[in-house]
């Protein structure tokens, strides 16, 4: 189901995040538009800050991903296409090259291109009820 939408200029189809239920298998199969390099606002603090710099404003294509599960720290995190022209000069720095993935042409007659990660979980230390982990490299 999804639960948030948003379009870009750069790409204006929309773009959705969804939440996924348990699965038995422990692995979770989803369709989604390819990620493109997008920009971030660069009419406020943030444009300005980029302009002192000397810096773009151009993001490296990406995946948001949250995963969650019982009596593990969450994890949140992005997906980098490795064909992305941005790859290493993203204007937030958040290209990390465990994070950098081959999308694979598909067999699928649904999809063009495949993506296959996983995920590990920590699990929560005792007497933790909850936890995040983020992305470090």
């Amino acid at each position: 189901m999804a639960n948030r939408t948003f379009k870009t200029a750069s790409n204006p189809r929309t773009t959705c995040a969804a939440s996924f239920g348990p699965t038995k298998s422990e692995s979770i199969i989803f369709i989604v538009t390819t990620p493109t390099t997008y920009s971030i606002p660069t009419d406020g603090a943030a444009g300005r800050l980029l302009e002192v710099l000397d810096r773009h404003s151009m993001r490296t294509a990406h995946i948001h991903v949250m995963v969650t599960a019982e009596g593990y720290r969450s994890l949140t995190t992005q997906l980098f296409p490795r064909a992305d022209p941005h790859l290493t000069d993203d204007t937030v720095f958040a290209v990390k090259e465990d994070l950098i993935l081959d999308f694979t042409p598909s067999d699928d007659p649904k999809a063009s291109l495949d993506l296959k990660y996983d995920f590990t979980l920590t699990p929560l230390s005792p007497g933790m009820t909850k936890g995040w982990s983020h992305t470090v490299v």
